[in-house]
């Protein structure tokens, strides 16, 4: 789910119905392929199921049903601070950006123009990433 979920980061989940679901959301599912625990984002969403696709992943799982689903992510920390970004409404223009592709070039895209500033602040804070 990188770049707005990582490694290490701790999430909080709470179960959700299968009605509930928003385009979007962040849910954890039982993967219906893989039977594997999967939290990943709700990019399109029909009466009985919704399409996820991992934030970071060329391609959609499929389409999963609605029974799949066993919560929301509600909270997610990285370095014991609370991260909203990704989880807010902006969640939706994510959630569309995945859908059409758009999602991952324009994310290579900002890493690449922010990198400079990255690296300034990773230096200002004794080699750590805020």
């Amino acid at each position: 789910m990188s770049p707005f979920i990582r490694e290490g980061d701790v999430i909080t989940i709470a179960p959700c119905s299968a009605t509930s679901v928003k385009l979007g959301q962040v849910v954890a599912f039982v993967n219906p392929s893989t039977g594997m625990l999967t939290v990943h984002r709700v990019v399109g969403i029909r009466r009985d199921a919704c399409l996820m696709q991992g934030d970071n992943e060329g391609y959609p799982d499929g389409w999963v049903p609605r029974t799949c689903i066993l919560g929301q992510v509600t909270r997610l920390e990285r370095n014991g601070r609370p991260v909203r970004l990704g989880m807010g409404p902006e969640r939706i223009w994510i959630a569309l950006l995945h859908r059409v592709g758009w999602l991952r070039p324009l994310v290579r895209q900002a890493r690449y123009l922010l990198r400079p500033k990255l690296r300034l602040r990773r230096d200002a804070d004794d080699h750590k990433y805020v």
